[in-house]
């Protein structure tokens, strides 16, 4: 199998930069192109159509676009600028988020942090990373 597009989720976590500079020297070893994900966490019920206008005030989706812009900040610093990557953002469950993007752009691999920013970051597998390595339709590997 070639491993062309390899999908990484970032949340502005230290796993999921740990993560990402995992994927970047995966990526370069194989020649694969990076997917980074960022996912805001509203509830579905607020994704709105692109050409619709969002219910949610402009300084919560002001915050949330900077947030995003933080994470990729993060990475980017991280990451040799050899690294061929592409920056994605959604809205939405990120589990749900992360396994619909995986089928949508056809990403041969998954590099997720074993657990986020989220309330139960102190597990030992957060819910995220359990539901993704569960349910992807590709290979999952999980960065501590």
């Amino acid at each position: 199998m070639k491993y062309e597009r390899i999908l990484v989720a970032v949340d502005g976590s230290p796993v999921a930069e740990r993560a990402a500079v995992f994927a970047a020297d995966i990526a370069e070893s194989l020649g694969a192109v990076m997917d980074l994900l960022y996912i805001s966490c509203f509830p579905e019920s607020t994704n709105e159509p692109l050409d619709e206008v969002s219910w949610l005030p402009d300084s919560v989706m002001r915050s949330t676009m900077r947030e995003a812009e933080e994470a990729f900040s993060h990475v980017r610093g991280l990451l040799p600028e050899s690294a061929l990557r592409y920056e994605h953002e959604r809205s939405g469950v990120p589990a749900e988020e992360i396994i619909a993007f995986a089928k949508e752009k056809g990403d041969s691999i998954i590099v997720i942090g074993s657990h986020g920013l989220g309330p139960v970051s102190g597990l030992i597998l957060g819910s995220v990373s359990q539901k993704v390595v569960e349910e992807a339709p590709c290979s999952v590997i999980v960065v501590k």
